[in-house]
């Protein structure tokens, strides 16, 4: 059908083309997607039963953990550090997150280079920031530690442990913050999981 009587056969079923503005799938898709990674409350904290003190994450590093979380199919974990610049203070907040280079990354697993990550706190620390954990992402909605991040986390916490009580273990799921996110603490022994709760 030529395009002159296709378009008389439309008229003459009353039908109007549907003419969409250039880019409206983009910004449909943009508007989607800052309405998912919104921070739903500021003001949550995660402790240990029986704990007197907390963690909390600041907007910033709420955001920007959001927007690693593996959406799609074909995303690969990543991984960084989580930096407080306090380490006394009965809430302890993460006002700084990183991101580590990733030497293998699939969308199961992913390394990072330790020398690096040294590097990183140590630059770091200058400013005041100290490092108290790692986060990662995995491609799932609840997100459990696996084998190799328990091992992980115990070899840290074992580093740490002249500073630190516990060694902090993000895990970043694909549902929103904070029902999607791991967040527990190894001790050296074993992982304790916290649970959230809204200020």
């Amino acid at each position: 059908m030529k395009a002159t009587s296709r378009a008389n056969h439309l008229q003459r079923l009353s039908i109007v083309p549907l003419r969409f503005p250039r880019g409206w799938i983009r910004s449909l898709s943009i508007a989607r997607w800052q309405r998912y990674c919104k921070v739903p409350d500021p003001l949550v904290k995660f402790a240990l039963p029986g704990a007197e003190w907390s963690l909390q994450f600041d907007e910033a590093a709420v955001s920007m953990l959001q927007r690693r979380m593996q959406r799609w199919s074909r995303s690969k974990e990543s991984v960084g550090q989580l930096f407080t610049n306090d380490l006394t203070a009965s809430t302890i907040v993460i006002s700084k997150v990183t991101s580590l280079k990733a030497r293998h990354a699939s969308w199961s697993s992913v390394a990072f280079d330790p020398i690096e990550a040294m590097r990183q706190r140590q630059d770091l620390l200058q400013e005041g920031l100290y490092c108290i954990g790692l986060w990662h992402t995995h491609p799932e909605a609840m997100p459990t530690p696996s084998g190799t991040d328990e091992r992980l986390a115990a070899d840290h916490a074992r580093a740490a442990i002249s500073v630190l009580n516990g060694f902090t273990f993000v895990i970043v799921g694909n549902r929103p913050f904070p029902e999607g996110w791991y967040v527990g603490f190894h001790d050296t022994a074993r992982f304790l999981k916290a649970e959230f709760s809204r200020s």
